[in-house]
């Protein structure tokens, strides 16, 4: 399973979140900064005699904290560890946002891994 794998590899390489990396959604009371990754699209590839040769992976990964300042160095620590990811992702995009509700600063990373 690779959304097992990411998980792992998240973990043990981006220190400055703790550990802190979740499936889809943080835990409600959860300390900042934290990570959390989905799994956005399974897209199996598939040859013109219907022969199976492989899956695109489109992942999504989302950094959250309280500083600006802290979700842009995440995100670069977080960039170093994907492309030291046994699967290496290709058109990863980084998007930022800021939540008026949550009052939490938002760096999205999406990418694609191929299986």
């Amino acid at each position: 399973m690779i959304e097992k794998t990411l998980f792992s590899h998240l973990s043990t390489n981006v220190s400055l979140v703790n550990g802190r990396v979740y499936p889809l959604i943080m835990p409600q009371d959860c300390i900042k900064p934290a990570i959390t990754y989905m799994l956005v699209n399974e897209n199996d590839k598939q040859s013109i005699n219907n022969g199976a040769y492989g899956v695109k992976y489109r992942f999504q990964i989302d950094i959250y904290d309280v500083s600006y300042a802290s979700i842009k160095e995440i995100k670069d620590q977080v960039k170093e560890a994907l492309y030291d990811f046994v699967y290496f992702p290709h058109d990863l995009n980084v998007i930022e946002r800021y939540e008026k509700d949550t009052k939490l600063y938002r760096q999205t990373i999406d990418f694609n891994i191929k299986g």
